[in-house]
């Protein structure tokens, strides 16, 4: 699965099926309340949004999709709304979908896309 994103970059996500994309992508990289609060996971990298706190649940969150902390960092951006809002306004998210192939073909294919395209904010290098 391949997310075209502008300026030649591309998201690569694992997934055996088109409900999984629209879950993923829609729910939880697009959804501001989507937020790391577990200090354990806070690194280095995230220095800025700890500084800058965002609060959820009374606590202080991070962004918690790969893909969104990964840009969030790039472009010093807040936690959850001001993260989700610049994706809105800057990205383009293309779906493609592919049927009747096997987790073992998926995976194949997105190893494949990733060693092509070398997306810049595919943080996990999955």
């Amino acid at each position: 699965m391949v997310h075209q994103i502008k300026r030649g970059t591309s998201l690569h996500r694992k997934g055996n099926g088109q409900r999984w994309i629209k879950k993923k992508n829609l729910v939880t990289a697009l959804n501001p309340k989507y937020l790391e609060c577990r200090t354990s996971k806070f690194t280095s990298k995230d220095s800025f949004q700890v500084n800058n706190p965002v609060r959820h649940n009374n606590k202080i969150g991070i962004d918690k999709s790969a893909f969104r902390k990964s840009v969030a960092r790039e472009y010093f951006l807040l936690a959850g709304n001001d993260s989700v809002q610049y994706l809105k306004n800057n990205y383009l998210i293309a779906f493609e979908s592919y049927k009747n192939l096997s987790p073992a073909e998926i995976a194949t294919l997105e190893k494949e896309l990733i060693i092509k395209m070398k997306p810049k904010f595919n943080i996990t290098h999955k």
